[in-house]
């Protein structure tokens, strides 16, 4: 089964990217599982890859995407001022899984896909784990609620805007440490009521009370009227601060008096006044930026890394075990950018077989017993090759690959193959005792549904994507 784990990390965690390039809006993709999920990466002028920078996961509103999200709320704007990494990614048909929503229930696990995705800016853009923050409008901000209750410490705060909790994330939400919070609701939301809305999510009161009473907060809080600046939005603000929170985590929620569904500050019209005495991009930054996930929530990265050819294209990858880890994440990098292969340790060396010598980076992580998970830095391995194949097993050539109807199997002078089956991502045989030549294999192809496929040929072994 080992194979099977090498061959499915490759293929899910393979994407195209575009150089780096600062303030540069790039487009990536990943295809996990049968799904292709999409993002698209901000960094700001100031970008180094040398340096880390805090990371904002803002996310879009339910039929929307992360290219509208990134012209409505304009945060770029203000990440370019101050230094920070975005990332814009798409839900899967424009929704998110924040939980059950109207009676629908998705099997689209979107916290381990978020959660997937602060590790690929960690590792490939330098993102500092201990800043990262979920924000978003609508549906992304309901889930940055579900972030904040699942993955507590892979995030270090949220900002929702417009957005509650599903009542099915509410009713198991178990958050694994006080945890700060800074939100923007309308009384005149015709979308996500201020009162909520029965059978799907609570009132905004009530989930500041949730949320008060798990930070430890004063019960009463206190509230300000802010100036109306701008009498021309047809509404008001007043800034309610849940106070003397535990770990020094603060609260705060800006109600919008008269405000819609919408993002205050924004110059894009939402559905509904839009607030213009407040910019939630400025509020965002500055209660966001002041925190970072707890040192005592957090294991060190391993350190010490080595890697040791050996003997035929063998290299052992070494690392020093941390205190407080559960088990180790291992990642390649290829010259292009892309996490060409992933799998999980529960010791602190790895091997791989290595063939076609060129430049790569590898790294290896704490997956912490708290949830947060700390990178090594990646750094170069000299002479590492494009190839990767298990020990016990030589690799076909599988052409072309992705491919729709047909896939073809390069002739190798010493095979004479005896039997060939065709697995799925899950182990599952989905054709065998396939009409072989040694000189000329092809397969069929056209009837298996889009996804990742295993061949195993003898004692050679090979992955391609089948294409809807």
């Amino acid at each position: 089964m080992r194979f099977f784990t090498i061959l499915i990390a490759v293929l899910l965690f393979s994407f195209d990217s575009t150089s780096l390039q600062a303030q540069d809006n790039i487009t990536e993709n990943v295809l996990i599982g049968k799904r292709v999920r999409r993002w698209l990466v901000h960094l700001p002028p100031s970008y180094n890859a040398e340096n880390q920078y805090p990371l904002y996961i803002n996310m879009h509103g339910f039929t929307s995407n992360g290219n509208q999200q990134l012209t409505y709320s304009k945060f770029n704007t203000i990440a370019d001022e101050r230094g920070a990494i975005v990332v814009y990614p798409n839900g899967v048909d424009k929704r998110w899984n924040s939980g059950i929503t109207f009676g629908i229930e998705t099997d689209i696990d979107d916290v381990a896909f978020l959660s997937m995705l602060i590790d690929r800016m960690v590792l490939l853009y330098n993102a500092d784990p201990t800043r990262v923050y979920s924000m978003g409008y609508s549906a992304g901000g309901f889930m940055s609620y579900r972030m904040a209750c699942e993955r507590t410490n892979r995030i270090a705060a949220i900002g929702p805007v417009g957005a509650s909790i599903t009542n099915s994330t509410f009713e198991t939400c178990d958050p694994a440490r006080p945890f700060p919070i800074i939100a923007f609701n309308g009384t005149n939301d015709a979308l996500t009521s201020y009162n909520g809305m029965a059978g799907n999510f609570p009132s905004i009161k009530d989930v500041m009370e949730f949320w008060s009473e798990k930070n430890g907060c004063n019960e009463i809080p206190d509230s300000t009227d802010l100036p109306n600046i701008n009498v021309g939005d047809l509404c008001t603000v007043t800034k309610i601060e849940y106070k003397n929170c535990s770990d020094n985590v603060e609260q705060v929620l800006f109600r919008i008096n008269s405000g819609g569904h919408t993002w205050p500050g924004t110059s894009v019209p939402g559905v509904g006044s839009t607030n213009q005495d407040i910019s939630a991009n400025e509020e965002i930054w500055n209660f966001c930026s002041q925190y970072v996930v707890p040192e005592a929530y957090r294991c060190e990265a391993p350190q010490n890394l080595e890697a040791i050819l050996t003997t035929n294209n063998t290299y052992v990858f070494n690392w020093e075990e941390q205190e407080g880890t559960e088990f180790y994440n291992f990642a390649l990098i290829d010259a292009e950018n892309n996490i060409v292969f992933t799998d999980s340790i529960t010791g602190n060396q790895f091997n791989i077989e290595l063939t076609d010598p060129s430049l790569y980076r590898w790294s290896v992580a704490s997956s912490c017993n708290t949830g947060y998970i700390a990178w090594a830095k990646a750094q170069t391995v000299e002479s590492i090759p494009t190839s990767i194949k298990n020990k016990s097993a030589d690799r076909l050539s599988i052409y072309p690959n992705p491919a729709q109807n047909e896939i073809n199997i390069s002739n190798h002078s010493s095979l004479n193959p005896r039997s060939l089956v065709v697995f799925d991502s899950y182990g599952r045989i989905q054709k065998s005792n396939v009409d072989m030549n040694s000189q000329n294999i092809s397969i069929d192809i056209s009837n298996l549904s889009a996804g990742a496929y295993f061949i195993q040929m003898d004692n050679y072994s090979g992955s391609f994507i089948k294409l809807p």
